[in-house]
């Protein structure tokens, strides 16, 4: 098994956790990459530290958009949803001068299993590994420190 090289977490709040406030609100289908209290520079570190190096490509029809899908070994809350492809978007117009998010994990595949359970207040772990492995984990606590 890899050893981890990076790890970023936070705390799921409702929209992270795709559970709506009410019946005349839509789910975001994503996360918001963000800072939270890891010593990074958020706007970039994603994009050029987390997930660099992966081809990142061009979005089709938003001039600043870049992505890549990368499969994620992943777990919800102790299940296996083994390795789900899922999309990663950063768009530096996002940032809008005032420190946005710009880089965005959709959750794709793995919405409906968002929806339909409410994981609000459980922590996601982005983590990669020495092998090139990435894992998001939904668990009831951070899997470990900020690892930058």
């Amino acid at each position: 098994m890899a050893d981890v090289q990076r790890r970023w977490f936070k705390q799921l709040d409702n929209t992270a956790a795709q559970q709506v406030k009410s019946a005349k609100s839509n789910p975001t289908g994503n996360l918001r990459l963000s800072r939270e209290s890891a010593a990074i520079d958020h706007t970039v570190y994603f994009r050029d530290d987390f997930f660099g190096g992966l081809p990142w490509t061009p979005s089709e029809g938003k001039d600043s958009e870049q992505e890549v899908v990368i499969g994620f070994r992943t777990w919800i809350d102790g299940n296996d949803f083994e390795v789900q492809e899922l999309r990663v978007s950063h768009d530096p117009a996002r940032i809008s001068g005032q420190g946005n998010v710009s880089t965005i994990l959709h959750w794709g595949v793995l919405a409906p299993e968002l929806r339909a359970t409410n994981y609000m207040s459980l922590y996601i772990s982005l983590e990669r590994t020495t092998n090139g492995e990435y894992n998001p984990v939904i668990s009831q606590a951070p899997r470990g420190d900020y690892m930058v």
